[in-house]
């Protein structure tokens, strides 16, 4: 399970921790290839560029300033992933830019961060070839993208860091699971439930001889766990965010 941070002005889960649960669903093989395209594509020392997986990529090929043939597509310089997808798109490789899952604010869930699932889906196989170029043209690494879906999670605000990426044959995909907007509290001493959702820090009792409380006014903070609201009870109160 992913950890719960209870603190005095906080109580979250960690999205980071929630992406890799829910991407296990997937398959991480042919994902590890969709990375290392993406990581060739931002790098500003070499050109990328796109051929079938059979094509044999010659530097007479990809000479400075020099046009490549017809079936040889000329990746821009150091280009992100979502200015990719148009590119590959336009080719021929990609069904469209990338899909977006599902996306999990913070200040509606108890995320610590803002959480993204995005999908593209590559019509055909298709090679990608580094090419540096120095003294000489060096043709490096070859990268064989399957085709398939590829799902990639990622976390943050104004930034995003991507996490995880997995793989499956075939499309439409499924939002990953792992609710975030749900929280219990329970306290192992007295018993007593309560339940908050949407962010709140506002619970409500599962009894009606419970009382509900706001996280605001808790206190004693060990542990994951805070003391118990109800008067008169020296237990311990847990969390579970689902």
């Amino acid at each position: 399970m992913a950890t719960i941070t209870v603190a005095h002005h906080e109580l979250s889960v960690s999205a980071r921790e929630t992406v890799t649960e829910a991407m296990c669903r997937f398959d991480t093989g042919p994902a590890v290839h969709w990375r290392d395209l993406l990581y060739a594509l931002a790098r500003h020392d070499r050109a990328v560029y796109i051929t079938a997986p059979d094509h044999v990529l010659r530097p007479g090929d990809v000479a400075p300033h020099a046009v490549p043939p017809a079936d040889v597509l000329e990746m821009p310089w150091r280009v992100q992933s979502d200015e990719a997808g148009p590119c590959l798109a336009q080719a021929g490789y990609l069904s469209g830019e990338s899909a977006l899952l599902r996306r999990d604010d913070a200040h509606n869930t108890y995320l610590d961060t803002g959480r993204f699932f995005e999908a593209v889906t590559v019509l055909k196989p298709f090679k990608a070839v580094s090419v540096a170029y120095g003294n000489g043209v060096v043709v490096g690494d070859e990268i064989e993208i399957r085709a398939g879906t590829y799902i990639t999670g990622s976390t943050g605000l104004v930034r995003r860091t991507v996490h995880r990426i997995g793989y499956m044959n075939e499309y439409p995909v499924d939002p990953p699971g792992f609710g975030v907007s749900r929280v219990r509290a329970e306290c192992g001493t007295c018993c007593g439930q309560w339940r908050a959702k949407d962010g709140s820090w506002w619970f409500r009792p599962e009894r009606a001889r419970d009382t509900p409380w706001t996280y605001a006014d808790a206190y004693g903070h060990r542990g994951g766990t805070i003391a118990c609201p109800t008067p008169q009870c020296s237990g311990r109160v847990g969390f579970l965010i689902f």
